[in-house]
């Protein structure tokens, strides 16, 4: 068996019949869904979701490259992968070599399917701000440690709801909506400037 089953109801194939690695068509609502379902530092923080990570991630973007959406769209969809993946963490994934190639076959299809870049270095610096910001937010001071010795400085954008200081427990819906809001603000914006 190669397959799951996603939250559409429908069935999600990892592999073809030659064992190849299957391709896919992404759907945002079904990514909408799983990321907002699915725990950061594997649930060690507690109800902190990828989706709500992503957010953050799109927000630094937008501050820093405020007319550029289709990079806000990227940062938005980095973790993508995960939604069909779920999320590895980074000293596991390392660990795996075959896992890498399956998550660049998945980065592959999406950011084709999107049109965009998740792997590109302005996001992969929004997202390391990020994770620095939540390593601080949670107290997770071994990791805190291994990232500022390799000079990353955590995010001090302010994020709003979003943010990992956040007292306040968003629930899944709440978190959902607004990554399909911001999924349909950035497309809009983008097919705008196309015509």
């Amino acid at each position: 068996m190669s397959y799951i089953q996603l939250c559409d109801k429908s069935k999600h194939e990892f592999l073809n019949e030659d064992g190849s690695l299957a391709t896919f068509q992404p759907r945002i609502e079904v990514i909408a869904f799983a990321l907002s379902n699915i725990n950061r530092f594997t649930g060690h923080v507690g109800g902190y979701s990828v989706a709500q990570h992503s957010i953050c991630c799109a927000i630094i973007i937008a501050k820093q490259e405020p007319d550029n959406y289709k990079l806000q769209l990227s940062a938005l969809l980095h973790d993508a992968t995960e939604a069909y993946l779920n999320d590895v963490v980074s000293p596991l994934k390392a660990l795996l070599p075959e896992y890498k190639k399956i998550e660049d076959h998945y980065h592959d299809i999406i950011d084709k399917f999107f049109n965009i870049e998740t792997r590109c270095d302005k996001v992969k610096q929004a997202d390391m701000m990020m994770l620095a910001r939540e390593a601080e937010a949670f107290k997770l001071d071994m990791l805190l440690h291994d990232i500022e010795r390799i000079g990353i400085k955590p995010c001090r954008t302010k994020l709003g709801v979003f943010s990992p200081t956040n007292e306040r427990r968003l629930s899944l819906d709440s978190v959902y909506s607004e990554f399909m809001q911001i999924y349909h603000y950035l497309k809009e914006v983008i097919y705008e400037e196309k015509t």
